[in-house]
Order: C-alpha cells, then structure tokens, then sequence
C-alpha cells in the first residue's frame, strides 16, 4: 500500500494506493472549521474513501475527479505522478487477498 500526503486548506490529506483491494483511496484528517465541512468531507473521515468496493478507484484520474468533484480539492502533480508509479510497481494480489475482495464485494 502506498501513501502519500499533503496539506489543502489547513487539512491533511493522505492518498494512495491499497494493492490488496486494488483501489486508490483519500483520507483526511484535521480539525474541520463547520458543520458543513464536517458534512461535505465525511466520506473521506475514519477509512477513507476508496475502502468499500463500491467506492473503487481503478485510475489517479478516478481520485483526482473525485476529490475536485466532491472535497474541492486537487492533488499535486508530483504527487499524481507518484501514485501512477505506486500502481505500477505494485505487486498483484495474493489468492487469499482476492478471496476477501470476493467476501466483501458480496
């Protein structure tokens, strides 16, 4: 699993990609200023947007459409680019880690 992260807005944001569940997935985590914040950013609260497989995230354009769609938020370049390279580089799911993506998405 890869991890990066950067700040938006006084939040800190982690990104990433999850190998196991083939998906990319956001986090963020930060004093939120207002309800609205808290309403608006609550999917990417505790596990993060990308966890559940109907959140699945298969591209670095999926993530950052998501996050410019929903959070108003776009990532650094750099960092786009170091999650195509994570996805890449990333070793392909053991059998029993498709097992478990086959329970969960069930």
């Amino acid at each position: 699993m890869s991890r990066r992260t950067f700040e938006h807005d006084g939040l800190i944001w982690t990104v990433g990609w999850d190998s196991p569940l083939q998906s990319f997935y956001a986090q963020v985590e930060g004093k939120l200023r207002d309800v609205a914040q808290q309403k608006k950013l609550q999917p990417f609260r505790q596990l993060g947007y990308g966890s559940l497989p109907e959140e699945r995230l298969d591209t670095v354009e999926d993530l950052v459409d998501l996050l410019l769609d929903k959070a108003d938020v776009e990532i650094p370049e750099d960092i786009q680019i170091a999650l195509c390279d994570d996805q890449r580089a990333a070793s392909p799911p053991t059998p029993l880690q498709l097992a478990f993506q086959r329970i969960f998405a069930s």
